[in-house]
């Protein structure tokens, strides 16, 4: 099959162009340039590819930041003793990974790779039929999820993740010797960074096999090198159950939004439920917390893991119908902090579906009169001042807690009922 055919059937105009000013890049006769692994894969399954990778046999990169400059991208280096370099067109969604071969030859390099589905390329130039030495293309179609060989897993015990990973997001099935070598190397994970880690954790929490995924992960011994105490016995079950809610609250349009939402990288809101979910099965909040250090969680969410983990759950039965839209949203805030991460998990730890459409409305309201994670207060501190003669300090925070309280409650409506409220409050 020739290259430049699946160019023209799956990418977008932006992308073959600029697939074309590559393959036209000056350099001498003997310097090639190849389309590698994962972006023919997907390539070849009929999917939109965004993100590309290539190898060179020869130093290109004084072409390729030229080309980047000229056709409007960013070109920046990865890491450069080993030559890898990316280049983002931010402007049409589009991403270029660029290195130069680890082997004396494309083939070589090819069979230094992860899984046959990967160990495929396309050379831009005249020769473009697919470079396929293992088989990989055979194996794509019969969704068999084959390693390039009985070392690779061990090179870079990362790639037994990516290999489950594949197995979420696609459904291949893994040959059996494959299987055999991720159990010996899974002993070697704990030599691979945490946030590679976490990233494709990341992926496989957000698939619609993850309850699947995770119990292949418990039979290949995978996930109890990950996390030692992890009390294998009842997770999938209960993860079961928090996916099936999940699917449930995913029916609203407002939450699949949140629970799509990227959190951090390869993380999204969804995933880091799952996460919390399944550090919950830890033996002790020592655990939890060694584990959001040894993941290199951002801040934001170990602060979102640890009120899931380590707070107390939310009562949502203050959710009611008979309420104004600035009285839902502050219903929601009460529950700080972390508020719409706590209800979303609440919501999806309970048996059933009676509260999904108020939750669904009261966290709309909140999104609609929240500014930067708070909703304003009726009165300034100014007003309350000059209404009580308090100073700055005196407890002005504290009155402004109580009259958002007494909104949720039903005893002030608007400004005017603050004010009034307010006055007889503070006499009191």
């Amino acid at each position: 099959m020739n290259i430049y055919e699946l160019f023209s059937k799956t990418l977008s105009p932006a992308a073959t162009l600029l697939l074309e000013q590559l393959r036209a890049l000056p350099r001498a006769e003997d310097a090639s340039i190849w389309l590698v692994g994962g972006s023919v894969r997907d390539l070849l399954q009929g999917e939109s590819v965004r993100d590309f990778d290539f190898a060179f046999s020869s130093d290109l990169t004084p072409q390729i930041k030229t080309w980047a400059r000229k056709a409007g991208g960013s070109w920046f280096w990865l890491d450069q003793q080993r030559l890898q370099s990316r280049v983002l067109f931010s402007q049409y969604g589009l991403q270029f990974d660029f290195s130069g071969l680890r082997a004396p030859d494309i083939f070589a390099d090819l069979r230094l790779r992860d899984f046959t589905v990967n160990a495929l390329a396309f050379c831009l130039g005249e020769e473009s039929e697919l470079i396929d030495p293992l088989g990989g293309r055979a194996d794509l179609e019969q969704g068999v999820l084959r390693s390039c060989g009985p070392t690779v897993l061990f090179d870079d015990p990362l790639r037994i993740l990516k290999g489950f990973r594949h197995f979420a997001e696609y459904g291949w099935q893994i040959e059996a010797r494959t299987g055999q070598e991720m159990v010996r190397a899974a002993s070697d994970l704990e030599r691979v960074a945490g946030e590679r880690i976490k990233s494709e954790l990341g992926r496989i929490l957000n698939s619609e096999r993850v309850v699947f995924t995770l119990g292949l992960l418990i039979e290949y011994g995978v996930l109890r090198q990950l996390f030692p105490t992890l009390k294998e016995d009842t997770l999938v079950g209960k993860l079961d159950s928090f996916g099936a809610r999940i699917l449930q609250l995913e029916v609203f349009p407002e939450l699949k939004t949140l629970l799509d939402a990227q959190m951090e990288d390869c993380v999204p809101r969804r995933a880091l439920l799952f996460f919390a979910a399944l550090l919950e099965h830890l033996s002790g909040p020592g655990d939890i917390l060694q584990t959001f250090k040894r993941l290199c969680f951002s801040n934001g969410s170990r602060a979102i893991l640890t009120r899931l983990c380590l707070g107390a759950e939310l009562l949502p039965a203050m959710f009611s119908d008979h309420t104004s839209s600035r009285a839902a949203a502050l219903k929601v805030e009460a529950m700080a902090p972390c508020c719409i991460e706590a209800l979303l998990f609440t919501l999806a730890r309970r048996d059933c579906d009676d509260l999904d459409s108020l939750a669904a409305g009261h966290i709309t309201a909140y999104l609609e009169h929240e500014t930067r994670g708070e909703i304003a207060h009726l009165l300034d501190g100014t007003t309350i001042m000059d209404l009580t003669g308090l100073k700055p300090g005196q407890g002005i925070g504290l009155w402004q807690d109580r009259i958002k309280s007494a909104e949720i409650a039903g005893e002030i409506t608007d400004r005017q009922t603050a004010l009034d409220w307010l006055k007889v409050r503070f006499c009191d």
